[in-house]
């Protein structure tokens, strides 16, 4: 489930004519690193469309996936 949620915060795409395609979370991710940030908002619908599983979970057990995105996060974090 770990390898699904990184999968998706690292891969997550939304195309724009301005912006092309980028990857919206992993984006996010370094500018709260950059920026001296402690959260990034990660959207409900986008994330129930990519991994509903996840999704559902979420749903059920808040605080047991806050954990496994607080886990996912560090990885992903540009390095200091």
């Amino acid at each position: 489930m770990r390898d699904r949620l990184a999968d998706f915060l690292r891969t997550y795409t939304r195309s724009s004519e301005a912006h092309g395609s980028t990857p919206v979370y992993l984006n996010a991710i370094r500018l709260m690193c950059n920026n001296n940030l402690q959260s990034v908002e990660v959207s409900f619908v986008d994330l129930s469309m990519v991994q509903p599983q996840i999704a559902i979970w979420l749903a059920d057990e808040p605080s047991i996936l806050i954990d496994c995105f607080n886990t996912v996060f560090l990885p992903l974090s540009p390095p200091v």
